[in-house]
Formats: C-alpha cells, structure tokens, sequence
C-alpha cells in the first residue's frame, strides 16, 4: 500500500484501476504503479483474490478510501459490479501464458497459502517438460483461460492493452494508458499536481526494466529459475511441440482470434 497522503489526489470520486492476469507481467506493472502512486500521493491497493475483497470490490473500494487499485487475476463478475472508475487491462498471447506458467509454477512462484500450487509442483518436478507444459494448462484453465474469454473487451472506460505491445515500447504505451486515466503531464520535463511527467516516468521505467530486475540479464537471455525468465514474447514457439499445438488449437483456438493473436487455426 502506497500514497498515505490525500493531499493532491486525483480522485474527485472516481477510481483509477489496473486489471491484469496471471503471468501477463502484473508484478512489474505493479511496481511501475507503486512508484507513480507515491509521487503523486495516491493510495493504491493491490488485491490478487475475491477473498481479499470478500466478493465485493465496490466495497472494499470505499471502505479503504483508495485513489488506484491494482487487481490481479482480474475476474469481470467482480470488475462489472466496480462503479465509476477508469481503468486498463492487459492481456497476453495465451501460449506465452502457458509456458511463462509452467516454468514460473516448476521453479518460482511461492507456494506459501497456495496449497494446490505446492501439490501441483510436485507433479511438475517428476514430469517431462512435454507432460508438465500439459498439466499446467490444464491447471490454469479455470482461473486464466476461462477468466479471459468471458472478460468485456469493448468498454469504454478500460483500455485494453497487449502485453507483448507495453514491453515492447513501454514508454509510449505507459503515456498513453496514463494519459487515458487522466494522470500524465503535458509537459516533458515538469510534474505538476495530480500529473506525473513524461521525464520522471522515464526514470521510474528504467527503474523498473527488465535488465533491472532480472539482475543485468538483458531479454532473451533466459533464467529459469527466476521470477524475470526470459522477457520476450513468442517463446511459445521454443517449446510447444506439435501436440502441444493440436491440444491448444482444439481447446484455446477460439481464444486465441478473439484476443488478436491469430486469425485463422494455421499456425
């Protein structure tokens, strides 16, 4: 929790949000969130369950008396009852998720409160890569896959953005989600009350870039093991085999279109 202080908050009634799914970069975008919500003193809560909320955001929302929320393994049952916010949502190809999770499930994630995931990594560890790749995607379908395909893509207060797109140029889609939510300056160098410059988020940025966190690695050089894996997109195409290809296209296909990572079943 960050931003103690009401003085200069941008709120005037209305709740910024960030929706975000599991292995779709939510812990960098939500450092990122932090350091802007402590320089312009708003008070941002990061929440990754329903229980966290009790199945109700709008209430937790008011009783926290909070200017931003971050929302992980975002659920749009929960989202649709949130009122008067304006937020984004970020999605990723649902082939990088399946092995960003699978590796990330094998060696990094904690374990602590989640016990299916602590029985699940055991059956990781005595499986084949092949076999893992497979039971993780089957493990995630519930909370990621079937929470992505029921989610309201066409709302006019949530800008939905492409992880695979903010990684690539995080300058210029942090203005433009920033600028959405109404919090980014018009000048370059000055922050000015309730805006944050484009010049201060630049630092925070190569604060927070992948060479930063991963420990001087740059992206594509690959740490298993760590939480900051590889930082690329397409690494499906390095360890999906072909019926790793025929299961996903018969379950996820659909998905897959809809989303705008394919447009046809020939891939």
């Amino acid at each position: 929790m960050v931003g103690q202080s009401r003085e200069g908050s941008v709120k005037n009634n209305q709740l910024l949000a960030y929706f975000g799914h599991h292995k779709c970069a939510t812990v960098w975008i939500h450092s990122i969130l932090t350091e802007v919500c402590r320089d312009l003193s708003l008070k941002l809560e990061y929440v990754h369950s329903h229980n966290q909320f009790n199945g109700d955001l709008e209430s937790f929302v008011k009783e926290n008396d909070l200017d931003f929320i971050t929302y992980a393994n975002a659920n749009m049952d929960y989202v649709a009852k949130l009122k008067n916010f304006k937020g984004f949502h970020v999605i990723r190809d649902p082939r990088d998720i399946a092995v960003s999770s699978y590796f990330s499930h094998l060696h990094s994630h904690p374990t602590d409160g989640w016990r299916l995931l602590a029985e699940h990594r055991e059956k990781l560890q005595k499986a084949s890569k092949q076999e893992g790749l497979f039971l993780d995607i089957n493990f995630i379908n519930d909370g990621v896959y079937k929470v992505l395909e029921r989610w309201n893509y066409h709302l006019p207060h949530i800008l939905e953005i492409k992880m695979e797109e903010l990684t690539r140029e995080p300058s210029k889609k942090f203005v433009e989600i920033f600028g959405f939510l109404g919090i980014i300056a018009k000048g370059f160098t000055v922050s000015s009350r309730n805006r944050i410059s484009i010049k201060k988020l630049e630092k925070i940025l190569e604060k927070k870039s992948f060479s930063t966190l991963s420990g001087g690695r740059k992206k594509g050089q690959e740490n298993a093991g760590h939480h900051f894996r590889k930082g690329i997109a397409g690494d499906w195409a390095n360890h999906f085999t072909e019926e790793h290809k025929k299961y996903f296209k018969e379950k996820y296909n659909d998905l897959l279109i809809k989303l705008g990572y394919e447009k046809n079943s020939d891939w």
